[in-house]
């Protein structure tokens, strides 16, 4: 099934929506006037095409906007146009999805034609790797789109997914899972968000910072705290918008250096101008204090990325950077290397590291697993490429880390598996149905699996470099998207820490944000920079020891 005649006129209020606009606000009405001369131009750029074909019980389906229409907000940023290059990316998000429900409704027809239905539809990261795009593209014959070394689509306005079919013709649930979704305020959400976005953290605001924002941008999400007084008046939550470019940041680094750089730093800069005026309820702030990963870094600051995604994978940008974000003086924290940014020297500093006499841990159960061992005298860090599975990433069912964690131990405490991970043989095909919406399959135990072996043999790599003992650990904070509710009691079970650490093991939260908002109230500058001048990189992949004890601690409960 091919489709390649559309009749597609963009919504400039669904448009104007998904910008944060509406009738009566800032900027409304320019824009408004903005979209009246940019849609027909980005209309008669569009090359809407799409593909899909039936095999067995999937449909897999593709569907792109066209080449040129991503190349004309391209010039709009190049040209230095970012609010209008911002404008015309929205309107090209508008024509996509109506070119996908057109194709949606083509498949209806023909699911009906067979006494068919689609049962759900999958996308990736969250129900199969970036990868498999490629097998969607050519299961479905879609000639005008490929896939990227870093498994982006090309055109960038694309999409690509599988539907599932069922016996059941009345049932068509072709569209898109809002309840899977991150994009907590998208304004076409028909389903309630499930997703989480972590803002909380074990730091107590203290001190007299009056009129400061406080950000953490992480490579998915955006959080904010806006400090008055000396206290959290309003905390705000967002999608990072540059997750159209991939979920990961090596797929960022690779849409900066194919030329999209200008986009993706317009991007960030708007959610940040949008986020501190809803944070601030409209006030202008003194200052912003953001805290990131080097990748992060790069794009708000529009540095090249071409060291950063090659070998020997260095940043030419780790200071401290003062600044000026949409007018508001800026600081942006620096980092220790490519993959060991300021999120993590902030988490750092919020556990006190630089100050403990005591060897700790800190580990960021993120994509890509930061880590570090130390106390005053010295911290040693790296990161492990754990993937997006303790996020709940290229998952089959939409889980938090903690929720992830528990079920992995509960379902070797049932013996429904075994320490190898091999479900029990009446599961392997359809899986473990733990409630109506969580059926585990062999696959996200795999994917678990991959993830805490990582961190395991990373943790382990790391207290040997330094010279101690799992008995010498005092304390082990565990940051990112764990929150509080992480058992410890699970997380041992599992084999994502030794039996040794019981005891020992802290959650807290969002340690970037709250390292960002201890630098706002407590004046962490020197600290920080002291916590960079002891910091030295340990060289995790190269490790002789680390292949040998990723494979080891593939095995839950070791």
């Amino acid at each position: 099934m091919i489709i390649e005649d559309f009749e597609i006129k963009p919504d400039k209020e669904s448009v104007l929506r998904s910008l944060g606009l509406s009738e009566g606000s800032e900027a409304y009405d320019t824009l408004s006037r903005s979209f009246d001369e940019l849609a027909p131009k980005i209309i008669s750029a569009a090359g809407a095409y799409a593909a899909a074909a039936f095999d067995g019980s999937k449909v897999y389906c593709a569907v792109t906007a066209g080449e040129e229409i991503s190349g004309f907000s391209k010039s709009l940023f190049d040209s230095g146009e970012a609010v209008k290059g911002l404008l015309s990316d929205a309107i090209a998000d508008e024509y996509l999805f109506q070119a996908d429900k057109i194709l949606s409704e083509q498949i209806k027809a023909a699911c009906a034609a067979r006494g068919l239905g689609v049962k759900k539809r999958l996308c990736a990261p969250d129900d199969f790797p970036l990868s498999t795009q490629e097998t969607i593209i050519e299961k479905a014959g879609a000639e005008r789109i490929s896939v990227t070394e870093a498994f982006m689509l090309s055109p960038v306005k694309s999409m690509a997914y599988i539907l599932e079919l069922t016996d059941d013709k009345d049932v068509f649930n072709a569209q898109h899972d809002c309840s899977k979704c991150p994009s907590e305020s998208c304004t076409r959400r028909s389903a309630p968000y499930a997703g989480e976005i972590v803002s909380s953290y074990s730091y107590t605001a203290v001190g007299n910072a009056d009129n400061i924002v406080c950000v953490d941008i992480g490579t998915t999400t955006i959080a904010m705290e806006y400090i008055a007084s000396g206290t959290i008046k309003k905390t705000y939550k967002a999608v990072n918008p540059q997750r159209r470019f991939g979920a990961d940041v090596l797929s960022r680094i690779d849409a900066a250096n194919r030329g999209r750089e200008n986009e993706l730093n317009s991007l960030i800069r708007f959610a940040l101008k949008k986020g501190v005026s809803a944070a601030t309820e409209g006030r202008t702030p003194f200052k912003i204090i953001a805290a990131c990963n080097t990748t992060m870094t790069h794009l708000l600051m529009n540095y090249p990325c071409d060291t950063l995604g090659a070998y020997p994978f260095k940043s030419e940008h780790l200071n401290t950077i003062k600044t000026e974000l949409d007018g508001v003086s800026a600081i942006v924290i620096g980092g220790i290397s490519a993959f060991v940014g300021g999120d993590i020297v902030s988490g750092l500093y919020m556990t006190d590291f630089d100050l403990s006499e005591k060897t700790n841990i800190f580990i960021d159960l993120g994509t890509n697993g930061e880590m570090a061992v130390g106390n005053r005298n010295g911290i040693i860090a790296t990161s492990a490429a754990a993937g997006p599975a303790f996020e709940g990433g290229r998952l089959s069912f939409a889980a938090s880390g903690t929720d992830v964690i528990d079920i992995m131990a509960r379902l070797l405490d049932m013996g429904i598996m075994d320490n190898t991970g091999l479900l029990k043989e009446k599961y392997l095909k359809k899986g473990y149905k733990i409630n109506e919406k969580i059926t585990v399959t062999q696959q996200d135990i795999r994917e678990i699996q991959t993830a805490k072996a990582a961190v395991r043999a990373g943790v382990e790599c790391l207290i040997n470099a330094y010279g101690v003992s799992y008995d010498d650990i005092d304390t082990v904070y565990l940051a990112g998207g764990m929150g509080y509710g992480l058992s410890a009691v699970s997380a041992v079970k599992i084999g994502l820490l030794p039996a040794e650490l019981t005891g020992k093991i802290k959650p807290v939260g969002n340690a970037s944000l709250g390292g960002a908002v201890k630098y706002a109230c407590e004046n962490g500058v020197d600290r920080v920079e002291n916590i960079r001048r002891i910091s030295r990189v340990f060289p995790l992949a190269s490790h002789k020891d680390f292949q040998n004890l990723y494979v080891g601690y593939m095995n839950f409960n070791v």
